[in-house]
């Protein structure tokens, strides 16, 4: 069962994750798609958490979140699941135009309604090969002139932008599972502060050297720390580990820390890939 709710200004506060673009600004009108889903996987790495759902069987959806703390996730497969897709995240494009990333959910659908909205229009898509419909509030890149009942267009909506929650009664994922609330509930961490000496990208992360005093620390993290890549030898870093993981964060910038993991110097490249994709 899906369904499609208009929030006014102010609604929605609640979610971990506000999103804002150029077309809606913060307090403008928005919807919110709705659909319940099925658990099928469930992938706890690094630095993030992947859970895969299934809309009735027909519609693959990826939702992720940052794995800010060694924990299990709050969901369990096979678990039915509460959907929640803002409008202003799900990306339309045109013909073989494909918005966002790559590894971002895909799905193809036709539009049903166009309603005209403020600087914008309320598209309506109805997936195919399924009975799910969303509405998007962006404009559809690509199209040459408004967009028409009956085109054809690619949906794309970030993985990280999907909300889930649970729907049964009694159930401890009654509020949203967001990397932000994970990262509310990290126990305090002692760090050391650092300087990044080296840094080397890798197939799947990129490995790091941080001196810390006289001794010199090596580390691995994921590529998807897309933060990472703006790093620089000389920076100053900050560095936590203690028996169970360890922790990485720029001192002068506010971010969350980063899970890593250490590595010894004398580690070959394709062991440092083994103990990237360790899970």
């Amino acid at each position: 069962m899906d369904r499609v709710e208009l929030c006014l200004s102010g609604e929605g506060q609640d979610d971990a994750l506000a999103f804002t673009s150029r077309a809606h600004p913060t307090g403008a009108p928005f919807y919110r798609n709705r659909t319940r889903a099925e658990v099928v996987s469930i992938q706890q790495g690094l630095g993030w958490v992947t859970v895969r759902l299934s809309v009735g069987d027909e519609v693959p959806v990826c939702v992720r979140w940052r794995n800010q703390m060694n924990v299990e996730p709050r969901v369990r497969i096979g678990e039915q699941l509460d959907v929640s897709i803002r409008s202003e995240a799900v990306l339309l494009g045109a013909s073989d135009i494909w918005p966002g990333l790559p590894q971002w959910n895909r799905w193809r659908g036709r539009i049903v309604l166009v309603r005209p909205q403020e600087e914008t229009f309320a598209i309506t898509v109805k997936l195919f090969g399924a009975s799910w419909t969303l509405v998007g509030t962006n404009r559809v890149e690509g199209c040459i002139g408004f967009p028409q009942s009956w085109d054809e267009v690619n949906l794309v909506v970030d993985p990280t932008a999907i909300r889930l929650r649970g729907i049964s009664e009694g159930s401890d994922s009654g509020k949203w599972v967001t990397a932000a609330a994970i990262h509310a509930m990290s126990p305090p961490r002692v760090y050391m502060k650092g300087r990044l000496r080296r840094i080397q990208c890798m197939h799947s992360g990129y490995l790091v050297a941080i001196q810390v005093a006289s001794a010199m620390v090596s580390a691995v993290v994921e590529a998807d720390c897309n933060s990472v890549g703006e790093w620089f030898p000389g920076m100053s870093l900050e560095v936590s580990v203690n028996g169970a993981d360890a922790w990485i964060k720029p001192s002068d910038r506010d971010l969350p820390p980063i899970q890593c993991v250490l590595v010894y110097q004398e580690m070959t490249e394709s062991e440092r890939e083994r103990v990237l994709t360790k899970k």
